[in-house]
C-alpha cells in the first residue's frame, strides 16, 4: 500500500521521527498526512478512480451511455488532480470552477462508485 507521509521528506534526524513511526504503526499513517489532508485524499482517490473508469460495468441508469457517464468520471479526477497539486501552474480560477463541478459530481454520484 502506498505511504502518503511526508515524513520521507523530512531530515530523519527531526526529533519527529520517532512519533511519526510510532502513529504509522498504530494507526496506519502519521500526522503528516493531515498537514494537507485535501491532497492526501486527492493522492488516494486519483488512481482508484482511473482504475474505476477502466473496469466498471455499467452506468448510473440516469446517464445516456457509457460515455457520458465516463465523462462525468473524468470530471471527478480533474477535480482531484488539481486538489492534489493545489492549482500549481494551471489558470487558478477557471479551473477552481471546474474542480468545484467534479467535486460535487463526486458527492452526487458517490454512491454509484461500484462495479
Amino acid at each position: 500500500m502506498k505511504n502518503y507521509s511526508l515524513s520521507k521528506h523530512i531530515d530523519k534526524k527531526d526529533v519527529r521521527q520517532a512519533e511519526w513511526k510510532k502513529q504509522r504503526k498504530e494507526r496506519g499513517f502519521d500526522n503528516t498526512e493531515l498537514w494537507n489532508l485535501d491532497a492526501t485524499i486527492a493522492n488516494f482517490i486519483i488512481p482508484r478512480l482511473k482504475a474505476f473508469k477502466e473496469t466498471k460495468g455499467c452506468h448510473p441508469g440516469n446517464f445516456k451511455n457509457e460515455k457520458a457517464w465516463d465523462k462525468c468520471i473524468d470530471e471527478m479526477i480533474f477535480a482531484f488532480e488539481f486538489a492534489s497539486n493545489e492549482g500549481f501552474g494551471v489558470d487558478y480560477a477557471s479551473n477552481k470552477k471546474r474542480a468545484d463541478k467534479g467535486l460535487k459530481l463526486f458527492a452526487k454520484y458517490y454512491f454509484h462508485l461500484w462495479d
